[in-house]
């Protein structure tokens, strides 16, 4: 059901349905509200609120440039779990030992090569254990190994660790259990 009322020129009209007809005379252009949809031949016929059939789908413009790529991140440190490598009595490292954890199980002596021989980056890291016995460390010609004592070695006993951590270009620090002696 539509209802619809002129004031002026004005039609205002209320609709149930989806649209609302309304007819406008040719020659004044005045309007009304056409209850059935139809207008006379002397009228033009105006649809309010129709919506017609939806257009094609225009074509979809260029894909814009890839932008400029982000900045590295940070190195990330060491992994989760850390491989663990058996050595013998006699012990070069290598750089295939960074990061790792070298177990000696009976008296080993680890000799520190010089960048020259084995070039191990700066910050490069091996950690050392040593389940009985003893672990030495034998500085190459030309390098420096500093640790809180005199001695480069780990002590004799069951279970004992130390860490090498390259500082410069041919110097090392050496980190370890305190010495019992």
């Amino acid at each position: 059901m539509a209802v619809a009322s002129a004031v002026g020129i004005v039609v205002v009209a209320s609709a149930t349905d989806d649209s609302v007809v309304v007819c406008s005379t040719i020659s004044s252009g005045a309007l009304r509200y056409s209850k059935d949809g139809a207008c006379k031949a002397s009228e033009s016929k105006l649809v309010l609120n129709d919506q017609g059939v939806a257009g094609a789908t225009g074509a979809r413009g260029a894909t814009g440039a890839t932008g400029a790529t982000g900045a590295t991140g940070a190195s990330g440190g060491y992994p989760a779990s850390m491989e663990i490598v058996n050595i013998t009595s006699t012990h070069t490292l290598m750089l295939t030992d960074i990061g790792k954890l070298l177990v000696s199980r009976s008296g080993t002596v680890v000799t520190v090569p010089s960048n020259a021989t084995v070039a191990l980056a700066v910050g490069a890291r091996i950690d050392f254990a040593v389940y009985s016995s003893f672990l030495y460390f034998d500085p190459a010609s030309g390098v420096t190994l500093n640790a809180d004592t005199s001695r480069v070695e780990v002590d004799t006993g069951t279970f004992q660790v130390a860490t090498l951590v390259k500082i410069a270009t041919n110097e090392w620090v050496l980190l370890k259990t305190v010495d019992e002696s």
